[in-house]
């Protein structure tokens, strides 16, 4: 039980750190101008109601929320307009759901023989 909660700690922590890296190197594509330790703070309080995401009536909006509190704190921090924050945050979250997909697709393929 300890060890699971430690390695969730460290492992949250290098998704919140590899997380902001993208969005930095993302927004400084777009033009954004800013400091890499302000929206490294800004993503850490952004982060903080999805501890609450596990409750299944709640889940949703307060992922939405959190992804609003995202956008908001790459705007801001990094001086980009809502749309160019809104596909920062956007585009990681896109290519992860489709790698996924892409992944499933071939453990399945994988496991009933398809070729």
């Amino acid at each position: 039980m300890i060890l699971g909660a430690a390695l969730f700690l460290v492992f949250s922590m290098i998704l919140w750190f590899f997380g902001t890296v993208s969005f930095y190197g993302l927004a400084k594509l777009f033009g954004g101008s800013g400091d890499f330790q302000g929206l490294l703070r800004g993503n850490a309080y952004a982060a903080v109601p999805m501890v609450l995401f596990t409750i299944p009536v709640v889940g949703i909006p307060i992922s939405l929320w959190s992804a609003y509190l995202f956008v908001v704190n790459v705007r801001e921090n990094l001086s980009l307009s809502t749309a160019a924050a809104a596909a920062t945050v956007m585009l990681p979250v896109v290519i992860t759901v489709f790698l996924t997909v892409l992944l499933w697709a071939e453990i399945i393929a994988a496991l009933f023989g398809a070729s």
